[in-house]
């Protein structure tokens, strides 16, 4: 979700703070090793935060926060989407790699046994799924 009207660091900030998550200073602050008035200087665009500050509010907010719509308000404030596909694309790998896994034990198997029947037919599989590859051989 794009947010308007907010061009400085500090009024995206007060933003965050203030509108979408409903904290006080002295709330926000919590674990971030500043000061209320340290935060107020930010929030007026009086000092730029420093690379620790965001770090300890990424680590607090981060599957809250966009640290790219904070610094330079492109993109959505809210990471969730992109937290969300990232998830789905790691249990997909997770669920393609447990597949690959059973292939491979399968195939162990089918090789010990020595059924060259299944063998022939794995061959001729693989040969259809790369037939460039066969030619190369």
């Amino acid at each position: 979700m794009p947010v308007e009207g907010y061009n400085t660091i500090g009024q995206r900030l007060r933003y965050f703070r203030e509108k979408e998550i409903g904290e006080s200073r002295g709330k926000f602050i919590q674990g971030l090793n500043i000061t209320a008035r340290t935060l107020e200087r930010y929030e007026n665009d009086e000092s730029v935060p420093d690379g620790s500050f965001l770090t300890k509010l990424n680590s607090k907010y981060r599957e809250t926060i966009n640290l790219d719509w904070l610094l330079t308000g492109r993109g959505s404030l809210y990471l969730q989407k992109d937290f969300e596909s990232q998830t789905a694309q790691e249990e997909e790998g997770e669920y393609y790699d447990l597949i690959l896994e059973r292939m491979h034990k399968k195939l162990d198997r089918i090789y010990k046994e020595k059924d060259f029947s299944k063998l022939a037919a794995i061959q001729s599989l693989l040969n259809l799924a790369d037939p460039e590859k066969d030619r190369d051989e």
